[in-house]
């Protein structure tokens, strides 16, 4: 974290990072080496730039997108390519995005960070899932999914797949492509137990009514 902060920081402010900096040099030279921080090819500023990942957060306090901006993002991302909506949060907009020909919504609160005391996200995908059977839309939920067991959870209230984030990160920290690769071994076993548990034979066949799968929000 104090490498990272000494890179974003000024001149004077990285100073002091120096000592923590001195034993990772050959992690400061890779970095370099691959580019330094990310920028956003898709978001180009006033001067023609790509957005560097640093002013994404003033970026975004200084855009307002609404409903009216989707024709134009549709036809800046292709008219053949699909479009996901990630952050739907109640029926509303979920049904605002069916009348709007988006392809598939991701029902999430985005960890928690943006908004405080906003509903779970599986508290959500209930409602929603239920208020859109018939119609095309995919919905697709993140937000704390740690095992494969919240991966049944979600499938069987309605989710057609699932987002996994600190899961795989933690795995990745812990050891590289090695450490994802298991992460993901231990969640298919996981769904695979639950499911045996359940008597399910498919992930079509999981229904959270007749399988009488926890709810902790109802």
């Amino acid at each position: 974290m104090g490498a990272l902060q000494a890179i974003n920081g000024t001149p004077l402010q990285k100073l002091k990072f120096g000592p923590q900096m001195i034993p990772h040099l050959s992690w400061l030279k890779s970095f370099y080496a691959d580019g330094g921080m990310m920028k956003f090819r898709n978001v180009i500023l006033d001067n023609g730039e790509p957005m560097p990942y640093a002013d994404v957060g003033a970026q975004l306090r200084a855009s307002v997108v609404t409903w009216e901006h989707l024709p134009w993002i549709r036809d800046i991302w292709g008219k053949d390519k699909p479009i996901i909506m990630k952050g739907v949060q109640c029926f509303e907009d979920a049904q605002l995005a069916v009348e709007h020909g988006v392809d598939a919504i991701v029902i999430s609160n985005h960890g928690g960070r943006q908004m405080d005391r906003v509903y779970p996200t599986l508290y959500m995908l209930k409602d929603i899932a239920s208020k859109l059977k018939g119609s095309e839309m995919k919905i697709l939920l993140d937000g704390g999914i740690r095992s494969g067991g919240d991966v049944v959870i979600a499938l069987a209230y309605g989710a057609d797949a699932v987002l996994v984030g600190r899961a795989y990160i933690y795995g990745l920290g812990a050891g590289g492509e090695a450490g994802v690769r298991k992460v993901f071994a231990i969640l298919k076993k996981e769904i695979e137990d639950t499911m045996r548990l359940l008597g399910c034979a498919s992930i079509y066949d999981l229904n959270a009514e007749d399988h009488l799968l926890p709810y902790p929000f109802s």
